[in-house]
């Protein structure tokens, strides 16, 4: 038997034992629910007494005071069987690591197999489960079900208001940290960027490379344009280049070739820079001078007044600040605003 085949007649086995249990948990504590009932006196009484005497004197005679004997016998038999078939084929198939891992993730179920009343409760928990992975197989559709979906609702905003009172209980207590520690711009260099330094400048490299080969051809006659203004006014101001003006009929011709020469060579000299820059064939230069400018920053970093380094403890004090509003916004609330015609409160 294949893999496949092995996990589809296991699925067909515990669908199966899915449905079973959940007849059996039902009828148990419809029996457990009634043996309670039972034992009150008005009800015993005054309505089963007076409509049924029979039954209520057969029942309070033989079942009503040995009901705990009777129903451990029998439910707890058959449901401590079902635990241990579980657990079995939960280790047949590795549903777990390890193969204690079972009754630690279905706890319910090994406490509600203790037959007293404070444990008999967590049954209710096994048939909200069996429910649900009943849902989850498509066999049925909790969504139909209004009180499902209210469940599920307020289930969403439990779990939201506890953890976002945990994620602002940290952040609270990282700002601390950050106010009364080492600055922490010398941790963030020395801990963070100081192990990754290669890392860094190969992606920072990268992203010079990639941004000068996608911007500079858009600009590249813009740039020309302006350095020949820039070189034409300098060679106008030269008093040395003004001489050659001054000579018969050759001096504009001679002032005109300098300056286009000086232009030309200028702007060649700049374009080829630029390309090998932005070339990755030719990345050992992108690469030597990003990480020269990263090795000046960590350098910088003994160099950093007080004041600058409060400035970062402060900036990042600030982010930290804007991190908690966002978290302690009620996402919930927002929900309930945009689906409040489309969800009715069943205990409004």
């Amino acid at each position: 038997m294949s893999d496949q085949q092995k996990s589809s007649f296991g699925q067909k086995i515990i669908f199966a034992l899915d449905v079973i249990m959940i007849i059996l948990v039902i009828i148990d504590i419809s029996l457990i629910a009634f043996n309670s009932l039972f034992d009150v006196k008005i009800i015993r009484e005054s309505l089963l007494g007076h409509f049924m005497p029979s039954f209520t004197n057969w029942y309070a005679t033989h079942i009503s005071q040995n009901f705990l004997i009777y129903e451990s016998s029998i439910f707890i038999s058959i449901f401590l069987g079902e635990l241990f078939f579980r657990w079995f084929l939960a280790v047949v198939y590795k549903t777990y690591d390890k193969w204690f891992f079972y009754p630690i993730y279905h706890w319910y179920d090994v406490l509600g197999c203790i037959p007293t009343s404070s444990f008999r409760i967590l049954r209710f928990i096994r048939i909200f489960v069996l429910l649900y992975k009943l849902h989850r197989w498509k066999v049925i559709n909790l969504n139909d079900y209004a009180v499902y979906r209210q469940m599920i609702h307020y289930y969403n905003i439990l779990v939201e208001e506890i953890s976002d009172r945990v994620a602002v209980n940290l952040l609270e207590e990282a700002k601390s940290e950050i106010k009364r520690g080492e600055p922490i711009a010398s941790v963030i260099i020395k801990d963070v960027v100081k192990p990754y330094r290669k890392e860094i400048a190969d992606w920072a490299a990268l992203h010079v490379r990639s941004g000068i080969g996608r911007n500079y051809n858009r600009h590249r006659s813009d740039i020309q344009t302006y350095l020949r203004k820039i070189i034409k006014e300098t060679i106008e101001a030269n008093k040395e280049v003004g001489n050659f003006e001054k000579i018969p009929v050759l001096g504009a011709v001679i002032t005109d070739s300098i300056y286009r020469a000086v232009a030309d060579i200028t702007f060649g000299v700049i374009d080829r820079i630029t390309e090998d820059l932005a070339s990755d064939d030719k990345s050992e230069i992108s690469d030597t001078i990003v990480s020269a400018v990263l090795d000046l920053i960590i350098a910088a970093e003994n160099e950093m007044s007080v004041d600058q380094k409060k400035l970062v403890n402060q900036l990042i004090s600030d982010a930290v600040d804007l991190i908690i509003s966002r978290v302690q916004e009620k996402k919930w609330k927002l929900a309930e605003q945009e689906n409040g015609k489309n969800l009715k409160d069943i205990f409004s």
